[in-house]
């Protein structure tokens, strides 16, 4: 649903999402959405089956990967390799950016895991820890992991909070075509019992 979402999302309100997930201020109009193939922004050709973001999005200074979880949890393997998405992308564009993983589950923070974590940098730490038990695909881009990795911003929302956020955009929405949308999410979420 929310790769739905973000391709009838108009830019503006794409942008203030990511401002307000990430605290802080944000980006520029022009940038590509990626819906599990991401080929032609990363080079992966090198690594049979990497790991598919749910969404990818690429601008010309950041790079946005979403991971949604409903049922499942995630564990320090899952990320190790959203860090090789990142690099990867990285080495195709040639230029630095920022990266983020924007992680979204059901309640806390701790609850997204298989371990239980308390923050970013414990995730990380872990992750560090965990990284010789990478597959083999993996491991001749360790380097390019670990660096990626330490530069790679974790966030959290969890459903409730975005159920909130599109509440709060669903009362001033100006276009119908947006209320609708935030209106059908909003709905989507409570049928999905996430919220």
């Amino acid at each position: 649903i929310m790769n739905i979402f973000f391709t009838c999302l108009n830019t503006q309100s794409t942008q203030r999402f990511f401002e307000r997930s990430l605290d802080k201020p944000y980006m520029s109009d022009d940038y590509d959405l990626y819906v599990r193939d991401i080929n032609s922004a990363v080079d992966i050709s090198t690594v049979l089956n990497p790991t598919q973001p749910d969404l990818f999005f690429v601008w010309d200074t950041h790079v946005i990967s979403l991971e949604m979880k409903v049922s499942s949890k995630s564990d320090c393997q899952q990320i190790l390799k959203y860090a090789f998405l990142h690099s990867a992308e990285q080495k195709k564009s040639c230029r630095k950016k920022e990266h983020h993983l924007l992680l979204l589950g059901k309640w806390e923070f701790s609850n997204f895991w298989k371990d239980t974590y308390s923050s970013q940098e414990e995730v990380k730490i872990n992750c560090l820890k965990d990284i010789d038990n990478l597959s083999d695909k993996y491991k001749t881009y360790g380097k390019d992991i670990i660096q990626m990795l330490n530069n790679l911003m974790i966030r959290y929302i969890s459903y409730e909070d975005l159920a909130l956020y599109l509440w709060q955009q669903w009362k001033v929405a100006q276009d119908k075509k947006e209320y609708k949308l935030f209106q059908w999410l909003i709905q989507e979420l409570h049928e999905r019992k996430l919220v």
